[in-house]
């Protein structure tokens, strides 16, 4: 098998749609696993019959990363993709091109497009930057990323971090040193109204917490001020 998509969902209708674009997927040999933290098995019995295997896990769940993270332990995938429920894949051949950009790398990435802009401060493209930048900001879209499986195979997300888990788990990586690809190229089609995109101090507070484990303290007297003009500057922003 060589990739497996997860996809973590909570009464989200728009699942058809990103099945679909994943049905869509040329030249790869795939397995979707759908891990429904409502619990609702009969929410899906209207879905067709697809020409990958599909897997649904119905459980109640401690948050997304613990739901990614019970879709990738029983993944079969040698590449491991996340996409949300309200995301679709940008053509039908980018699962081919990430992984066949893979050869020499761990983690492949692209550019993802944020849809239905609520806010100001979100950008159109997200174009991503790896390792360089995660000081300051997270630099990775994970739907832009495709992991190779034996990076979870050491850990998993952290689900401590509600928000922030793919944060962190990059910064996990960077410190792995881990082998990266950049694909110029858009990989996703992302709704910008999830909860990273709302801007609330939440977010701001797993930032420094998460960074607080990988940063020192001059480190850290540097970015706690950034992190809070970041929250301000977004606040007072629409």
């Amino acid at each position: 098998m060589q990739c497996t998509v997860v996809i973590p969902t909570f009464r989200d209708a728009r699942i058809a749609q990103a099945l679909d674009s994943i049905a869509a997927q040329k030249n790869v040999q795939l397995e979707v696993i759908v891990v429904d933290g409502a619990n609702e098995p009969e929410a899906f019995q209207s879905l067709p019959t697809y020409s990958f295997p599909l897997t649904f896990i119905h459980e109640k769940d401690n948050g997304v990363f613990d739901a990614m993270n019970k879709g990738i332990a029983v993944a079969k995938g040698e590449w491991i993709y996340l996409l949300g429920s309200d995301d679709l894949l940008a053509n039908e051949n980018t699962l081919s091109h990430l992984i066949s950009r893979g050869a020499q790398a761990d983690v492949v990435f692209g550019k993802v497009e944020n849809t239905g802009l609520s806010h100001s401060a979100t950008t159109k493209i997200h174009i991503p930057s790896f390792p360089n930048g995660m000081f300051w900001k997270h630099t990775l879209h994970q739907q832009g990323v495709i992991y190779k499986r034996s990076l979870f195979q050491e850990r998993t997300f952290n689900t401590d971090y509600k928000i922030l888990g793919d944060y962190e788990f990059h910064f996990h990586l960077k410190n792995k040193n881990v082998k990266v690809e950049y694909v110029n190229e858009t990989v996703a089609h992302c709704d910008a109204n999830g909860l990273s995109k709302r801007y609330v101090w939440k977010l701001y507070k797993e930032e420094i917490c998460l960074k607080n484990e990988y940063l020192n303290a001059v480190q850290m007297f540097v970015v706690v001020p950034f992190v809070v003009s970041k929250y301000l500057f977004k606040k007072l922003t629409k």
